[in-house]
């Protein structure tokens, strides 16, 4: 059955080999592949190839692939609206290629991203989103910072599985730490109706809408407003007009 994690990454990679570990130990499931969002960042780029071997090592069966976003870090909406098609794209995928299930750890990188990625995985369905939590920052972090030396090593390393196991001991106890260290918490989602998706996506994909183009559509008066209090569009007795942050709301939407 395969499996699939979705994980925006940062610069602390044990959040993504905990959150195996955590849908192994809570779902009972085996993750058979992981796919990590990452920015163009030194120490990002350390962190995907310490995740690839230490999951080479040690999850041989566990295919690991990485795509790269085209900026160093969220700095606006138009930034956070590309990570959020990125995430939208691995899901789909993942259901075309026939996954059986697909989870969001969200762990990763900045709280921006964690809370746009549990709202595509709402829009998509996902069978889980999910946050690995680790009460003692402080020592989490001195740990990290004390192995980043080594980190960086192997990011420069030719042989990285074999400067991996050299230090096997090290990396694992970074990579796998005592599960009363840390621990998941289950994001709530609720699954959005397919039909409100469509509409949302028609009416925000353009400048301006006619009533008329959206006959046989229900369009409650709530939904209407809130469009016009969100800024999304401004609504006249005529049309909707579509904002610039409307039209990119919609961008953002997935085909359902």
């Amino acid at each position: 059955m395969k499996i699939r994690m979705i994980a925006p990454l940062g610069m602390s990679p044990p959040v993504i080999t905990e959150g195996i570990l955590y849908l192994e130990r809570s779902k009972q499931i085996d993750v058979s592949d992981v796919v990590l969002l990452a920015t163009q960042n030194q120490d990002v780029e350390a962190s995907v190839d310490l995740i690839k071997t230490c999951l080479n090592v040690n999850r041989p069966n566990c295919m690991v692939s990485v795509r790269r976003l085209n900026f160093e870090d969220i700095k606006s909406s138009e930034d956070n609206a590309e990570f959020m098609k990125a995430i939208s794209r691995e899901i789909k995928e993942a259901w075309v290629e026939g996954y059986k299930e697909v989870h969001l750890n969200v762990a990763g990188g900045r709280k921006d991203m964690c809370i746009s990625a549990s709202i595509v995985g709402s829009f998509l369905n996902v069978n889980s989103v999910f946050h690995i939590i680790s009460p003692d920052v402080k020592t989490a972090n001195m740990e990290l910072e004390r192995m980043r030396e080594k980190i960086n090593k192997l990011h420069k390393s030719e042989d990285k599985i074999s400067y991996y196991k050299e230090n096997r001991e090290d990396f694992d106890r970074l990579m796998f730490p005592d599960v009363r260290t840390w621990y998941g918490v289950e994001i709530p989602i609720l699954p959005y109706p397919r039909g409100l998706l469509r509409l949302c996506k028609k009416i925000l994909s353009k400048d301006i809408i006619r009533y008329e183009e959206l006959k046989g559509e229900r369009l409650e008066n709530d939904f209407l407003e809130s469009l016009q209090k969100l800024g999304y569009a401004d609504v006249t007795k005529k049309e909707i007009r579509v904002s610039a942050l409307g039209r990119m709301v919609g961008s953002i939407i997935p085909q359902v």
